[in-house]
Order: C-alpha cells, then sequence, then structure tokens
C-alpha cells in the first residue's frame, strides 16, 4: 500500500476524474465512466467503482487521509445531477475514512494556473493530461497536498490554501443602502 497524501477528484455526469497524490512515486490517475447510466444506477456505479479503485490502490482495512471534492458551481441545466454527483464521492470517502474538504471551480482554476477565469485547456496544459477531468482531479490533489503541508512557495497557491484552511468566503464589496432620496431628509 503506498503512502498517499491527498485524493483529488472532479465530479461530471459523464466521467468523474480521481487522482491519488502519493507522497513518493507515481501519481494514479482513473476515470469513472457511468456511461448512460442514469438516476441512482448512475449514482452506484459511481459509488462502487470509486470504492473498488481505492481499495486496489490504497488496500483493505481502514483508510484516512484527505479527499478534496471539487463543488458543483451551481450554474447551467446539470446543477441537480451534478450536486447529487457530489454528495454521493463525499460520502463514499467519507465511509472510508477520509477527511473532505471542497474546493471550488474558481479556486482549482487559480491554484493550478494563478487565474481564476482559466479554461480548461491551461489546466490540462498545466498538468500535462488530455482529459479535463484528470486534470482537475490533479489539481484538487495538489491543493490537499498544499493544505497538508499548510504551505506552498507560489503565492496564489498560498492564497488558495489560506481561504480553504480558514474556510471564510472571499470578502465581498460592501452594501450600499438604497434609500429614497426624499427619505433620507
Amino acid at each position: 500500500m503506498p503512502s498517499f497524501s491527498t485524493i483529488g477528484i472532479d465530479p461530471g455526469l459523464t466521467n468523474v476524474g480521481v487522482c491519488i497524490r502519493p507522497w513518493e512515486g507515481s501519481v494514479f490517475d482513473y476515470l469513472i465512466r457511468p456511461k448512460a447510466l442514469r438516476g441512482v444506477e448512475r449514482h452506484d456505479h459511481i459509488a462502487r467503482d470509486l470504492e473498488g479503485y481505492l481499495r486496489e490502490v490504497l488496500g483493505e482495512g481502514p483508510l484516512t487521509g484527505l479527499a478534496v471534492i471539487e463543488g458543483p458551481d451551481y450554474k447551467g441545466f446539470s446543477t441537480i445531477p451534478l450536486a447529487e454527483i457530489n454528495s454521493i464521492l463525499g460520502l463514499t470517502c467519507y465511509r472510508l475514512g477520509f477527511k473532505i474538504l471542497r474546493a471550488s471551480p474558481s479556486q482549482v482554476k487559480k491554484f493550478a494556473t494563478g487565474n481564476s477565469q482559466a479554461d480548461k485547456a491551461e489546466i490540462m496544459a498545466r498538468y500535462g493530461y488530455t482529459n479535463e477531468h484528470l486534470a482537475d482531479a490533479r489539481a484538487l490533489a495538489e491543493i490537499g497536498a498544499a493544505v497538508h503541508r499548510g504551505t506552498s512557495t507560489i503565492r496564489h497557491e498560498l492564497e488558495v490554501v489560506k481561504r480553504l484552511v480558514d474556510g471564510k468566503p472571499k470578502p465581498k464589496a460592501p452594501i450600499k443602502k438604497l434609500m429614497p432620496r426624499a427619505l433620507a431628509i
């Protein structure tokens, strides 16, 4: 069983990217493909496939570590199905003994490229992948490794790690009170 640092998981409806980043040795990548499955059948396939892969690589018995899962971006028609898959992935990792950390899509982009608005091609190029889910999973595993170490030498990585560890949302601009001018007198 390899000594590992973190697991990065990028949820998707057609592909779920999984990356196990050990402290030493090669990175393990895996793509869960639920194909044409829908609903509960898709959820069951993803949960069983994830657990099977983690057990295959990490061994039987209690597992510990950090699973970093990309949270939903709450845009588009697939918000609810992606949120369901995200929950299934978190529950599966939790039951196996992992601590769960969720990173937003913009945090993944910022950590990997320094730009929270980067496109998928930039992340794929950064880590040398041709599949966007595997590239995101690798970025998530790297985020987890940086969180575990508590440090990084790159400023944008440190900013993401600090925000995730502190758990504080990004500060928003102050809200101006809207009051009709006649009532303000």
